[in-house]
């Protein structure tokens, strides 16, 4: 056998997955077909390969059923569901079997219980923060605000209410851009809604004077280190670190007072 015949040998076997195969393209017997094969020297090789492909095909088959009685279940359960009225159950499972029809990684990973709790909320009549919505079902805000847009129903969350800032109050903001304060801290400070705040001042996330203000007015106010620690809901020797470098953060959060408001403060706190 030359050189040419081995590499047409090795090119039919590779579009092959097995010795009957083989033979077929060959017009030979499939025992001729393993003769060929051991004749070129790639015998081995070629039956490690076709094992593969098996493998591969067997898995695909295996996910292809799983996904088919996934979707049975899903259908029954549906269906079941919509017999018994159960509205918050029935659109979850109708959004999930919809989403992995569409093979959305996303909403698809989602389970039946985070969907059917959403729905209920939805259902429910009653508004609710889309914090509090997020922490009961354990879906992102920006999830749930595309789930709802895609189920179609009823959005349970609060309308955020548009704060109209007076001119001192964006002034306020403008210098804030002067201090070590973030962005929440500047929120706190000036008594607005972080929302305000967040459109306006542009600062990558950096450390956080509101808790160790905190801190300090219930010092100055005669609390004992467990009574702060309950008070800002931080560990006492989280308190006990904050009140240690109190000669260090102090001045900066006056400072930072000072700047905002354009007027002197002493304590660091309002």
């Amino acid at each position: 056998m030359n050189k040419e015949q081995k590499i047409l040998i090795e090119d039919l076997a590779s579009e092959c997955s097995s010795l009957q195969e083989l033979g077929e393209k060959l017009d030979r017997t499939q025992e001729r077909a393993r003769q060929i094969l051991h004749e070129t020297g790639i015998h081995k090789r070629v039956l490690e390969y076709w094992k593969e492909l098996r493998d591969e095909k067997r898995e695909v088959r295996e996910k292809q059923k799983e996904k088919c009685l996934s979707s049975i279940i899903l259908m029954l359960l549906y269906e079941t569901a919509k017999r018994e009225q159960n509205s918050a159950f029935q659109k979850a499972l109708e959004f999930k079997y919809f989403n992995e029809k569409k093979q959305n990684n996303y909403q698809s990973r989602l389970s039946l219980e985070q969907l059917e709790k959403l729905f209920e909320i939805c259902y429910s009549g009653k508004s609710y923060e889309l914090k509090e919505i997020s922490e009961k079902t354990k879906i992102s805000g920006q999830r749930i605000g595309e789930i709802i847009r895609e189920a179609k129903v009823p959005a349970p969350y609060l309308l955020r209410t548009r704060t109209l800032l007076t001119e001192e109050q964006k002034k306020q903001i403008k210098r804030a851009k002067n201090t070590e304060l973030n962005k929440q801290d500047i929120a706190y400070f000036l008594k607005l809604p972080h929302h305000a705040v967040n459109t306006r001042f542009k600062r990558k996330r950096t450390k956080s004077y509101k808790i160790a203000s905190q801190v300090y007015e219930a010092q100055d106010l005669g609390f004992a280190i467990p009574e702060i620690a309950e008070l800002v809901e931080r560990s006492e020797d989280r308190v006990k670190r904050i009140i240690k470098q109190k000669p260090e953060t102090e001045p900066k959060i006056t400072e930072a007072l000072s700047i905002l408001y354009n007027k002197k403060f002493e304590k660091p706190y309002l």
